[in-house]
């Protein structure tokens, strides 16, 4: 199928899904697919090499409207909870590196870019887009977001996992005495 008959599938798809609003759903715990995926800037990213942080998965594409209206919201949770271990990690379906580079340059996206293949798409069931995925510091998939995502919304998934390890930390210091949980 060429790519002009492919792009207005994915779009119908993408509108499809935001139309019937965020589909927010806990996931039975299962490790994340891991996946080695070109980075826009060049060289190899590898989702495992992760391991450890608190991940956003957001499959997207530039031309998508609901994607585009969520990353000022990825943009802002990255800067703010980075220092606690979070990490966003867009994966844009866009097919051409040179169109996505430029657009993560003008929007100033201060978090790791890459594209995606077709194995990563079927490995994390892609169908439409926005689709975003919290994982956990052991790599394990906590939620799957269909449509556009909220910030607030996020930070109240976030934030246990993000303490998890705040309190893991203070445990280590104080030797498991006197943890408060922030």
């Amino acid at each position: 199928m060429s790519r002009n008959r492919i792009m207005p599938i994915l779009l119908l798809i993408s509108l499809g899904v935001f139309s019937v609003g965020c589909g927010c759903r806990k996931t039975e715990r299962k490790d994340a697919p891991d996946f080695v995926l070109k980075h826009v800037n060049g060289g190899d990213f590898r989702l495992s090499s992760l391991k450890g942080k608190v991940l956003i998965l957001n499959f997207w594409a530039t031309w998508c409207s609901p994607c585009r209206d969520e990353i000022p919201d990825l943009i802002a949770l990255q800067k703010e909870y980075e220092g606690k271990g979070l990490v966003v990690v867009g994966v844009a379906l866009d097919g051409r590196s040179e169109a996505v580079k430029s657009f993560v340059e003008k929007w100033g996206i201060n978090y790791p870019i890459v594209l995606a293949d077709e194995k990563t798409t079927k490995d994390y069931g892609i169908l439409g887009i926005p689709v975003s995925f919290i994982i956990d510091r052991e790599g394990n998939i906590m939620e799957k977001h269909i449509g556009r995502v909220d910030r607030i919304a996020l930070e109240k998934k976030l934030g246990p996992l993000l303490v998890e390890q705040h309190n893991r930390d203070k445990r280590n210091m104080l030797g498991d005495k006197h943890v408060l949980n922030l």
